[in-house]
């Protein structure tokens, strides 16, 4: 019976210890999260900044992959073209090379809509022509001002 209980208090010894040693293993391996958003080194691409992980808001065009998404900061449309060649970032439809359709927007960025007319400068908007200020005649303002002062 001694022997029973001597050989039960090894086996003991032996799992404990085996049990330490697997938690100590597990611990050591937790990923480590340096800027502690709550993303670990190799899920996080920027484990140094702790407004970078995946799925943070991605500020476009500041150079910097907030999201960690890896889709170019500066190519919103994923067209392939970046600002500012890409007139419009907005629209995968319109960039510099595109077949320039028949509707009054300058789809090949050339500054050009299909009739040739000219477009105002490429800001990121859309690129369209501005319509002209509408026009007014003053006259008759102006003839009724008079005939009441000549009164």
């Amino acid at each position: 019976m001694a022997r029973t209980s001597a050989l039960n208090a090894g086996l003991s010894a032996i799992a404990l210890a085996l049990c330490l040693a697997v938690t100590l293993d597990v611990r050591a391996a937790e990923p480590v999260d340096a800027d502690g958003d709550g993303w670990p080194v190799g899920e996080d691409c920027d484990d140094a900044e702790d407004d970078v992980f995946p799925g943070a808001f991605d500020q476009w065009y500041d150079g910097i992959d907030a999201d960690c998404d890896g889709a170019d900061d500066y190519d919103r449309d994923t067209d392939g073209w970046q600002v500012p060649q890409d007139c419009a970032d907005l629209d995968p439809h319109i960039f510099p090379g595109a077949e320039e359709l028949q509707d009054h927007v300058d789809q090949d960025c050339d500054g050009y809509t299909d009739p040739h007319y000219a477009v105002a400068p490429h800001g990121g908007a859309a690129c369209t022509t501005v319509p002209a200020a509408p026009t007014f005649s003053l006259l008759p303002l102006l003839w009724m001002v008079r005939r009441r002062w000549s009164r």
